[in-house]
């Protein structure tokens, strides 16, 4: 794969800059959101237009699409979300032989028929 330079977004996330943000930070990459919110008509919009020969190719699509506003990423908060998702990491490692132990008793209890199967 190639590496990622900058992420769009759109949608009804994209209203809330706090979130925006949030995600720059998390990520690390610069958030460019979308001046138009609802994307998914946009979308509609260029197949239309592809299959009328109206456009071309789908790298066309830039011509429909401006960016309201870039978020970029603080460092230093990026770095301490990368600290608590090492954590999170050693969390589920240090945790996966209980996890596998509750599945094994647990599935001792369906064949016993003592819990319900969709438990």
């Amino acid at each position: 794969g190639g590496r990622v330079k900058n992420i769009k977004m759109s949608g009804g996330l994209g209203r809330i800059e706090s979130i925006v943000k949030l995600r720059a930070d998390i990520i690390g990459k610069p958030i460019h959101l979308l001046g138009e919110i609802e994307t998914t008509a946009l979308g509609a919009f260029v197949l239309v237009q592809l299959s009328r020969k109206k456009i071309t190719s789908i790298t066309d699509v830039d011509k429909y699409i401006s960016i309201k506003r870039v978020f970029k990423p603080d460092k230093k908060k990026t770095e301490l979300y990368n600290k608590i998702y090492e954590l999170y990491l050693d969390v589920y490692r240090v945790n996966q032989v209980l996890f596998k132990k509750r599945i094994d008793l647990m599935s001792k209890l369906r064949d016993q028929g003592s819990i319900d199967k969709n438990l």
